[in-house]
């Protein structure tokens, strides 16, 4: 368990880093690049990042759960294993990169340069084995190594982007330090696979299932990227921003949660595999009580600071994105749910395509709603939209899961959750309403004595589950 929780540190770290990083960067590069600077870049990126998806399948969550269960039989088994997908994601690169090439000699050679620097995105995707140390519980290698490039990306943007001309220099750092980050990677491989061994059969045998498995996530795509575009469509780019810079802030905080999913995949899927059904039914019980000790005062919090958090951190003009933050809130709570149905039993039990029906359902919901509303609501008919389809999605998933989730017994066992977040809610509030500081100063104070409040109560109630952790923390040894 020691090993799942620096796992989990370390994962969570690595997310909040990558949430982060933007927002040093993007208040500079948006003053130096300009928005059509900005623009190009983000268009190409986002052009190349679609290549990226066909490029690697569904291999990083197909390969880190083989990949658990192989390391059980060893390092040979390991190597044999890796080979035979990787080999796959190898092919599908190689395909994706040379397709990508032609289409900028036909589309877009008066800006073939830029592309082709995003060309090393797809090139990147291609040598990415992250999936291996996912698969080892060894998340540290790759945190370290992702930190590093990241860290150093930032640096060299301050260092050399210094006007609008600079906008080739500027990506060609994001897309080179991201392919060099990828090939250090390879260096401490060795430690863990042998030199390459291919059998036919066994790369047919991995064909299916990470096709299964590439199938939802090109589904989920789909509607998260095609709420903006239909927001943009039927309303203007002012109500995206507004809806975006909101979800921007809800993802943030999903950083901390989705990282337990990250690191707890191969865990359960080797229990699983081994057919140690007491443990998997433990760690399953165990990533779900997390989910909702984290998402329950997450969800009320977010919802308490909202406007006084928005009003100093996006500035004047951006006071509706307040409105938004409170009602995408609840989405912290489904989408944690929906990971631990999704991400813990359905893929882990090989019932994929039970995965893949949820969220087809959701991205169906998700465009109607959203066609539907949005013409009235603007970004709040967005916002409703998003937070109905995952909705849908959770119900969905809990109905296919549901012999392993007893209803009852999660809301007798988090009822604690929900008392101690209300209460929160309401110190947050009257702290809102009473302490006459600056806005960020009385953001820090309500968030401190918010989390003091729960976490008080909860000690008071004594509950197990922050009792244990505490015990790991402080009285490991």
């Amino acid at each position: 368990m020691s090993k799942l929780i620096s796992n989990y540190l370390f994962n969570s770290f690595y997310q909040i880093l990558i949430l982060i990083i933007p927002f040093i960067t993007m208040p500079y590069v948006a003053r130096v690049l300009s928005p059509d600077g900005l623009g190009v870049s983000a268009y190409s990126l986002s052009v190349a990042q679609i290549f990226v998806l066909f490029a690697v399948l569904g291999i990083p969550l197909y390969g880190s759960k083989q990949i658990a269960i192989a390391k059980i039989q060893g390092k040979e088994k390991i190597s044999v294993e890796f080979w035979s997908i990787y080999l796959i994601q190898l092919i599908a690169s190689l395909l994706c990169s040379l397709i990508f090439l032609l289409m900028i000699h036909i589309f877009f050679k008066d800006q073939s340069l830029i592309y082709f620097l995003q060309w090393f995105n797809i090139i990147a995707a291609m040598v990415d084995i992250s999936w291996l140390f996912i698969g080892l519980e060894e998340l540290k290698k790759t945190v370290i190594r992702n930190t590093l490039t990241k860290v150093a990306g930032v640096a060299l943007i301050f260092i050399f982007v210094k006007d609008q001309d600079d906008l080739i220099t500027y990506i060609a750092i994001n897309a080179l330090t991201n392919l060099i980050g990828q090939l250090i990677l390879w260096v401490q491989s060795k430690e863990y696979i042998g030199l390459p061994r291919f059998g036919k059969k066994n790369v047919l045998l991995h064909l299916k299932p990470i096709f299964v498995i590439f199938i939802p996530q090109i589904i989920i795509q789909l509607y998260v990227v095609l709420d903006k575009i239909i927001l943009g469509t039927l309303s203007n780019e002012e109500e995206v921003a507004m809806y975006d810079q909101g979800l921007k802030i809800v993802k943030m905080s999903l950083a901390l949660v989705t990282s337990v999913v990250t690191v707890m995949l191969p865990r359960i899927s080797s229990e699983f595999n081994q057919g140690n059904k007491d443990k998997f039914k433990y760690y399953v019980d165990y990533v779900l009580k997390f989910i909702l000790f984290m998402t329950i005062p997450m969800c009320i919090g977010l919802a308490c600071i909202a406007n006084n958090f928005v009003g100093w951190f996006f500035g004047p003009g951006y006071e509706k994105v307040g409105l938004i933050l409170i009602l995408l809130s609840p989405i912290v709570i489904i989408i944690g749910l929906s990971s631990v149905f999704g991400m813990q039993i359905l893929l882990p039990t090989n019932q994929q395509n039970k995965l893949t029906i949820s969220v087809t359902i959701g991205a169906a919901v998700s465009i109607l709603t959203n066609i539907a509303l949005i013409p009235f609501f603007d970004s709040v008919g967005a916002a409703i939209a998003t937070v109905l389809a995952e909705i849908t999605v959770t119900i969905v998933q809990f109905i296919f899961v549901k012999e392993y989730i007893h209803l009852k017994q999660i809301i007798k066992e988090n009822s604690p959750y929900l008392f101690s977040s209300i209460v929160m809610g309401g110190v947050i509030l009257l702290l809102g309403i009473y302490v006459n500081v600056s806005p960020i100063l009385k953001t820090i104070i309500q968030l401190a004595i918010g989390l003091a409040t729960y976490s008080l109560l909860l000690l008071i109630m004594k509950d197990k589950f922050l009792l244990d952790v505490k015990n790991k923390i402080f009285i490991k040894r």
